[in-house]
């Protein structure tokens, strides 16, 4: 887990170059920080994954620097000691919320059995899924995405089929209140298809 939280927040000179920079920039800075000593079952530095999640909604055509800055941040608060608080002091109310919106809390103790705890899991997110921003949506899917294209190299058959139906069960759980008058609409679509058909392939043994 990333340190230095506190250290990094009453270092002046650190918080003026933030400052200084638009916040797109200020969220990448952030995000390099605070995953700086992570790593992805593959071996990865873990900060390629969400500059893949924000390649991927740049490609589809999505470029609202609230969705780019909460896109670089969406692990952040979930996987790094950042909190809320500290996102929203350095980019405000609404990329904070949307960053909230993509964290699972993790509880104290989760099921000592793993399908519990994974069915658990499954149904938190299909909670969070149906009161998702349409940002939050967005980043979500892109988040998925490479999740499950990064897994299928990595994960043996059973984990990533389990992997994938949870995926689709929340995503069905957004399409619940996801209507083509939705902000990023096109974006959302773009990568809905794509997250189905890696789903579809999985699910096909492909």
């Amino acid at each position: 887990m990333a340190t230095m939280v506190n250290g990094t927040l009453t270092d002046q000179a650190w918080l003026k170059e933030m400052e200084a920079m638009s916040p797109r920039d200020r969220a990448k800075k952030l995000a390099f920080a605070a995953h700086a000593d992570q790593f992805r079952d593959d071996g990865q530095a873990y900060i390629i994954h969400p500059s893949s999640v924000v390649d991927r909604i740049e490609a589809a055509g999505c470029s609202d620097e609230r969705v780019i800055c909460a896109a670089w941040l969406h692990d952040v608060v979930e996987d790094t000691e950042w909190t809320s608080g500290h996102i929203e002091m350095l980019f405000g109310e609404e990329i904070a919320e949307i960053v909230d919106q993509l964290t699972l809390p993790v509880p104290d103790r989760w099921p000592h059995n793993f399908h519990q705890g994974r069915e658990l899991k499954t149904l938190a997110l299909m909670g969070k899924a149906t009161i998702m921003s349409p940002a939050a949506k967005v980043i979500k899917i892109a988040d998925r995405i490479d999740n499950l294209s990064s897994a299928k190299g990595t994960w043996k058959a059973s984990r990533l089929a389990a992997y994938a139906v949870q995926a689709d069960r929340f995503l069905q759980a957004m399409e619940l209140t996801t209507t083509p008058e939705m902000e990023f609409y096109r974006a959302y679509q773009e990568l809905l298809t794509q997250v189905r058909d890696i789903i579809s392939s999985i699910q096909q043994g492909q």
